[in-house]
C-alpha cells in the first residue's frame, strides 16, 4: 500500500512538471483567449473591459478607438439581458519578440438585430494581444466577421 502511494505522488508531480515544461508562448495566449471568454460570461461588459488595453482598437461597421470608447459603444448591448457573445480560440500565433501575438477562433452572438428581432448569428475572430509589464495579456485590437447568410 505504502509503495503504491509513493507511485501516485511521482505520477502526479511528473504529470504537473511535464505540463509546466510543455506550456508555449501560444498555449499562454491560447490561455488568456480563454480567460477572456469567461470572465465575460461571467461578468458581461466588465468582464470584456477587464482584457481591454488603454489603446484598444475594437473594428464594428466603423472603427472604435481606445478603451473608453469601447465601453461606450458596447454598453447598450450588454444592457440587454439576451445579448450574448462567445467564443473559443482555434489557433495562436506569438511573434517573435514575445510581447505580441493573436489569436483566432470562433464566435457566436445571439442579441437582436436593428429591428429588436431575436437573432444568432456565428463567424470568424482575430484578437491581438500584447503583453503588459505585469506579465499580463491585454488585447490591442478586436474584430471578426460573420458567417455569409445561408
Amino acid at each position: 500500500m505504502r509503495m503504491s502511494s509513493t507511485w501516485a505522488v511521482l505520477v502526479i508531480s511528473f504529470a504537473a512538471i511535464s505540463a509546466a515544461v510543455a506550456e508555449t508562448p501560444e498555449d499562454a495566449l491560447l490561455q488568456a483567449d480563454r480567460a477572456f471568454n469567461q470572465a465575460t460570461k461571467e461578468k458581461g461588459l466588465e468582464g470584456w473591459m477587464q482584457f481591454m488595453a488603454d489603446d484598444v482598437i475594437l473594428l464594428r461597421a466603423k472603427p472604435v478607438f481606445g478603451k473608453d470608447a469601447v465601453r461606450a459603444t458596447l454598453k447598450s448591448d450588454w444592457e440587454d439581458p439576451e445579448y450574448s457573445l462567445t467564443w473559443e480560440p482555434k489557433r495562436a500565433e506569438m511573434f517573435k519578440s514575445g510581447k505580441m501575438g493573436d489569436t483566432s477562433g470562433r464566435w457566436t452572438y445571439r442579441g437582436k438585430n436593428e429591428k429588436g428581432e431575436k437573432i444568432s448569428l456565428q463567424g470568424d475572430y482575430l484578437t491581438v494581444w500584447q503583453k503588459q509589464d505585469d506579465g499580463s495579456w491585454k488585447v490591442i485590437y478586436d474584430g471578426g466577421t460573420p458567417d455569409p447568410a445561408k
